[in-house]
Formats: structure tokens, sequence, C-alpha cells
């Protein structure tokens, strides 16, 4: 727009100068001829009408030249007008490019943020079931402990029972041997001294009666407590074994519940589906997918062995390509949702079996036998 606003000044500023040009020249025409007229007055008029027709003459070719100038003046504007839309369109042109390069720009800006969020969100997800699943390791070991400890207690208290017991039995036997050698020694004086005082004797006699029932009182006091001892570690040794029965029926409840949820794989599998002849997983495929993601992660002990038969084409060869192709796109996915790769196996299935136009595809926790 400013290069022909200029050009337009400049064709005006030219047009100007020409008229003034023209204006002059007629100027000194006129007063040449006025000159002329007064110095001779007496010319003939033969001369007048030559000096007329020349001056028509020469208005006549100025008029030609006048417009054969406007015509030049319309074609340089004409061409400055279409180079003007010619610099416009490949401005605009250019304009339009760089919008474009950098709408392209920014979506791939974007869709390299929305990826990397992606990746960041799968590997706190991991790392808060890494966690979780340190914190139940902590606390079955704490369990563990706690039992042990306990365990180790109630040993102790049994032990420390019986040894109470064995210093009774211990106390009772000097006592009853204490009791033995006074009857004795009760017998050999009252031998001894039986001429001289038979009342004496009766005594020592009915000492020695007394002394054998607190013996018997003595030894039946023992037994029930001995008894009575047994019972309760009998008891405590009843509740422990009946304890650590709960235990294991508790862990085996927890193992029976991991083989269910792997049982589940053999239910996501069948929901798994692909379109004649295509690899491409669907939505709906990729969500089955996502479910069996969250039961593996959880087990990351097991192998995952992918089997795939198909029956689409008429060559077995097509169809073994076929069932390698899309285990391929199942162990990638899972993959790239975060399992380890060195889990993976891909068995290919003949699919000679199968009815024609299907196919069988299988993901599951075990190795290929």
């Amino acid at each position: 727009m400013n290069s022909e606003t200029r050009y337009d000044a400049f064709t005006r500023t030219r047009s100007t100068w020409l008229m003034l040009a023209f204006a002059a020249i007629l100027w000194v025409a006129l007063s040449a001829w006025a000159f002329v007229a007064t110095d001779f007055g007496a010319a003939s008029e033969s001369s007048k009408a030559s000096e007329q027709a020349e001056l028509s003459q020469e208005q006549l070719r100025l008029q030609q030249l006048e417009a054969e100038e406007a015509s030049r003046q319309s074609e340089a504007t004409e061409q400055a007008r279409l180079a003007a839309e010619a610099e416009l369109a490949r401005i605009a042109l250019e304009a339009e490019e760089q919008v474009r390069l950098e709408a392209q720009s920014k979506a791939a800006e974007r869709r390299k943020i929305a990826t990397e969020e992606t990746r960041l969100a799968a590997l706190k997800a991991k790392e808060l079931v890494e966690q979780e699943s340190r914190r139940l390791a902590e606390a079955a070991a704490t369990e563990q402990a706690r039992v042990a400890a306990e365990a180790a207690a109630e040993q102790a208290r049994v032990a420390a029972e019986a040894e109470a017991a064995a210093e009774q039995a211990r106390v009772a036997a000097e006592a009853e041997a204490a009791a033995e050698q006074a009857r004795v020694t009760a017998e050999a004086e009252a031998a001894a001294e039986q001429a001289r005082v038979a009342a004496e004797a009766e005594a020592a006699a009915e000492q020695a009666r007394v002394a054998a029932e607190a013996e018997a009182l003595t030894q039946a006091r023992l037994a029930n407590e001995k008894a009575r001892i047994e019972e309760e570690a009998r008891r405590a040794a009843a509740a422990e074994a009946s304890r650590i029965a709960a235990l294991a029926r508790q862990q085996r409840d927890n193992a029976r519940g991991k083989d269910r949820e792997l049982v589940v794989l053999d239910e996501l599998s069948l929901q798994m589906k692909f379109a004649a002849n295509s690899v491409t997983l669907s939505r709906e495929t990729e969500r089955v997918l996502d479910d069996i993601f969250n039961v593996l992660y959880l087990r990351s002990e097991v192998p995952v062995l992918v089997s795939v038969a198909s029956n689409e084409y008429d060559t077995t060869a097509k169809n073994g390509l076929l069932s390698r192709d899309r285990g391929r796109a199942i162990a990638s996915y899972l993959i790239n949702r975060g399992l380890e790769k060195e889990r993976f196996q891909i068995l290919i299935e003949s699919g000679e079996d199968l009815s024609e136009g299907t196919y069988h595809v299988k993901v599951s926790a075990e190795e290929v036998r």
C-alpha cells in the first residue's frame, strides 16, 4: 500500500508539471502572436490565417502528447496495482504459513506435555503400589515377630512353672526324708526307753502318726498342684496352636484370593476383540487390557503368557503372522503401561481347530510348558 501511494503521488506531481509546461508554452505563443499583431498590424490577412493555422496545429500536437502521457500513466498505474496485489498475496501466504507452523509447533508441544504427564502418573501409581507392598510386608514381619515373642514368653512361663514344681517336689522329698529319719529315731528311742516310759512311747507313736498324716497331705497337695500346672500348660499350648492355625488359615485365604485374581485373567481375555484381519487394539480392548494390567502389576513375581490362534486367512503362514502381530500388540501395550518386558512370552497356537474367520486370545500368568 505504501509503494502504491508513493507512485500515485509521483504521477500527480508529474502531471502538474506537464500542465504547467503546456501553459507556459501556450502563454509564450500567445505573447508572440500579440507582439506580432501589435508591430505588424498592417500585415496581410493571409499571414494571420497562417499563424492561426500553425497555432491550431501546435495545440493539436500538445493535446496528442497529453493523451499519450495520460495513456502511459494509466498503464503504469495498472502495473503498479497488479504488483501491489501480488505483493499482498505473497505476504498473506507467508503469514498463513507462519500461523500453520506455529499451530503445528504448539500441538506437538501439547502432545509432548500430555505424554509426559501420563508417564509421570504411571510412575506415581507404581511407586504408591510399591510403598503399599512394603508396608504390608513390614506389617507381616512385625506380626510374625510378635507371635514369636509371645511363644517365647509362654515357653519361659511354662519352664518357670515346671522349675517351681521341681523345687516343690525336692522340698517334699526332703520333708519326707526328714519325717522318715524322725520316725526311725523315734522308734529307736522308743525301743530304748520302752521299759522306762510307756507313756512317752505312746506319745512318740502318736507323733509319728501325725507326721505321716502331714506327709500324706503334703504329697496330695503337691500332686494336685502338679496336675493344675500341667492342665494350664496344656490349655496354653492348645490356645497357641489354635492361634497359629488361624494365622495359617488367614495366609492360605490370602493366597487363594490372589489365585482368584489370576483366574479373572481368563474371563478378561474373552472380552478382547480384534477386527477381521486386523492387529489394531480398539478402545474396548485397551480398557480390558487396563484391567489385566491392574491384576498383573500386583503379582510381579509371575510370568505372563500371551497365547493367540487365528483362522482368518486361507494359509497357515498368514494366520501365524496375524497371531504373532496380535500377540506383540497386546504385549507392547502392557509393557508400555509399566510391566517388565522380561516377564512376557508369546505363544502362537494353531488355528486349524477354530471356525473359519475366528480367533482365540488368552493372557495368563504362567510359563510356556
